[in-house]
């Protein structure tokens, strides 16, 4: 029987047949493109006709079996890398948090300015066995002078770029991976590529253009802190979820309140309870002359509009103070979830009151108890946000 696709068509229909997230079209494939051959499917217990169609991403290789006459898939699709696990020592969250010790100081990337009791032994989850920081959700090939290991093992000391490396590895892997168990499986879902070493100065940034993530080493170096990282991160997942995302002083304002959000959710799991609220902790001792030493703060009293300046992170402690009240209200899972998904909800040019409404809503759409959804009104209507749901 001849197919009524050509394998271009059965290209395609296998797209269809994957979540949306789980392919970045916009981003450029390093390999092979998408291919199609015709084989004879025998696992329904028929043998039919079929293409099996593989789909190369800069992360998994999609394999999906296309029915050759109506385009249906015949089973899900399956990730053909064979990926390896890895060992790495980080700092769990950053060296202030690991030590307990607000007066580290950074001392030119000195190995000896912090305890060796501050590091931790990891598991380096999903690398593609290539030797270097490449897998599933995180790749630091955009830095200039890379690490690898034949044997997958990236232990370093703070005073070399590969420690910098290693941290941008596993809190990028990390932070992809628990947002999928919160059920957001194609949130962000992609290879996030980021660099360490090729931006002198003490700023990290997210580039939609390129959808990569710089890491700034000037005073700290900024990989050095997980609550940078996963800041950084939080832009990614926003412009995943709303492409586009911040094109107004408030949309952006809400983008930086969410990254440093997202820096203390991810954080507080592994502190053991110490200074969640204060954020890059690690990195602000190269600017910070507070003890302890904080890039922000989550239990900020700004109200808004009369706490408006105009600069995008400081009116960003206004939503990340009611973010943080939410998860002090509901628990971490359920405040995380509301909060990842009402950015379904949002344009790039929300307002805050647009997105206060929008966290309600989503909070009613996940049907969350009432008085869970009354908690979330009260603490956004008290923060100054017009909430009319």
């Amino acid at each position: 029987m001849a197919p009524s696709l050509k394998a271009e068509e059965a290209i395609q229909a296998a797209q269809g047949h994957i979540s949306p997230g789980l392919i970045d079209k916009e981003e450029p494939v390093e390999g092979p493109g998408p291919s199609a051959k015709l084989v004879i499917y025998g696992d329904t217990g028929t043998p039919t006709l079929a293409w099996e169609v593989i789909l190369h991403t800069n992360g998994p290789a999609w394999q999906v079996f296309v029915h050759a006459q109506t385009g249906k898939a015949l089973a899900s699709a399956r990730d053909l890398n064979r990926y390896a696990t890895g060992t790495g020592q980080v700092f769990l969250v950053n060296a202030v948090v690991a030590a307990r010790d607000n007066r580290l100081t950074d001392q030119s990337d000195a190995a000896s300015a912090v305890p060796s009791t501050a590091y931790r032994t990891v598991t380096l989850l999903g690398l593609d066995g290539s030797g270097f920081l490449d897998g599933t959700y995180a790749s630091s090939s955009a830095s200039k002078r890379r690490v690898s290991s034949s044997s997958q093992t990236f232990v370093f000391d703070r005073s070399a770029d590969g420690f910098s490396e290693t941290m941008g590895y596993y809190y990028l892997d990390y932070a992809q991976r628990y947002i999928q168990s919160l059920g957001f499986t194609t949130v962000n879902n992609r290879r996030q590529v980021f660099s360490v070493d090729r931006y002198k100065k003490d700023n990290s940034f997210y580039q939609s253009s390129t959808k990569n993530i710089t890491y700034g080493t000037g005073g700290v170096d900024d990989a050095e802190d997980a609550d940078v990282v996963w800041h950084e991160y939080g832009h990614s997942v926003l412009d995943n979820q709303v492409p586009g995302y911040g094109t107004t002083l408030e949309s952006d304002s809400i983008g930086e309140g969410f990254g440093d959000y997202l820096a203390g959710t991810l954080g507080a799991q592994l502190s053991g309870g110490f200074q969640d609220v204060c954020l890059a902790e690690w990195d602000a001792t190269s600017y910070s002359s507070t003890t302890p030493p904080c890039l922000r703060q989550l239990d900020g009293t700004k109200h808004y509009p009369e706490s408006v300046v105009g600069e995008v992170h400081d009116d960003g402690e206004m939503w990340s103070a009611a973010l943080w009240q939410i998860r002090v209200a509901l628990g971490a899972t359920k405040a995380d979830t509301v909060i990842l998904q009402h950015h379904f909800l949002l344009t790039a040019d929300t307002s805050f009151n647009q997105a206060a409404n929008a966290l309600v809503n989503a909070a009613i759409g996940l049907h969350y108890p009432p008085p869970q959804v009354n908690t979330i009104r009260t603490i956004l209507r008290n923060r100054g946000f017009t909430v009319t749901l």
